[in-house]
């Protein structure tokens, strides 16, 4: 099954405890023989820098974020395990995608892609149409939401307001699902998060999706004394916020986001949600 997470939080150091507080909810299960996914991939954000982990492989064991990214220290951070519909097997089709400093991840698939695909590439410019490495349905998605950020001047500003990224995305989503309506009956699932580091968008459309902003923790379990087991591990000041996809496990504190919406995180670690 295919999974997609992204997480913000005002506290690199304390990345692995927001993971370790959704852990049960996130991790892709062992299946026990079958084949449950295709690879796993995962971006964040570390000293100005934008880095990705992919493996892309058959895969039926565990896949369990926290234990990958623990020692990462990073406030912004996507992760995606694939089971590939559209594109081969390969690293160039591993999610999450990343052109400059923006990562961006899809859960789902475009219907009729072969027929939609050359009026995406027709409405993106050269110079992005060449960073497209790979062949799925989301690569191209993602290229299409940048041309639209490009458009409005907004694509390499480091301080954009989210509302931008918010207007480029919903735009995009909805020439695709024109143009998909247009190719034939089904419909697109465009379970989508888009991030530069500092703000983040995530879109339900077909597919299910939870979110979650929490503001402190009153007790991390895993940075307990184990001196002191007994005491107390509060982190009063940390603030984080996520979206994730295809739950394991809906824990409590996350919201089902409703079909057609569109959520936005901005530099405050603020969560709104409002219809595409």
């Amino acid at each position: 099954m295919s999974r997609l997470i992204a997480i913000l939080n005002n506290d690199p150091v304390r990345m692995k405890c927001c993971l370790y507080a959704m852990r049960d909810s996130i991790r892709e299960p062992a299946s026990g023989g079958a084949r449950t996914h295709d690879g796993w991939g995962l971006g964040f954000y570390q000293n100005g820098e934008v880095l990705l982990q992919k493996k892309p492989q058959w895969g039926n064991r565990e896949v369990d974020y926290y234990e990958i990214a623990k020692e990462i220290k990073t406030d912004a951070i996507v992760g995606h395990v694939r089971k590939a519909t559209v594109g081969a097997w390969k690293h160039e089709n591993s999610h999450p995608f990343r052109f400059r400093n923006w990562l961006f991840a899809h859960n789902g698939t475009i219907a009729h892609f072969d027929a939609v695909k050359p009026r995406m590439l027709e409405a993106i410019p050269d110079f992005l149409r060449r960073n497209v490495r790979g062949d799925t349905d989301s690569e191209h998605l993602f290229h299409l939401f940048l041309t639209l950020l490009q458009e409005r001047g907004k694509m390499d500003d480091p301080n954009l307001d989210v509302r931008f990224v918010r207007d480029a995305m919903r735009t995009a989503v909805s020439r695709l699902v024109h143009w998909v309506s247009e190719a034939g009956p089904d419909a697109a699932h465009l379970n989508i998060v888009a991030m530069n580091g500092r703000v983040m968008v995530a879109v339900r459309y077909g597919r299910p999706l939870h979110a979650i902003r929490q503001v402190g923790f009153q007790d991390c379990a895993i940075c307990r004394s184990p001196s002191e087991p007994e005491k107390r591990a509060p982190h009063e000041l940390l603030r984080f916020a996520a979206v994730a996809s295809e739950m394991s496990k809906v824990a409590p504190g996350w919201t089902e986001v409703p079909e057609h919406s569109l959520v936005s995180v901005n530099r405050a670690i603020d969560l709104e949600t409002e219809t595409l």
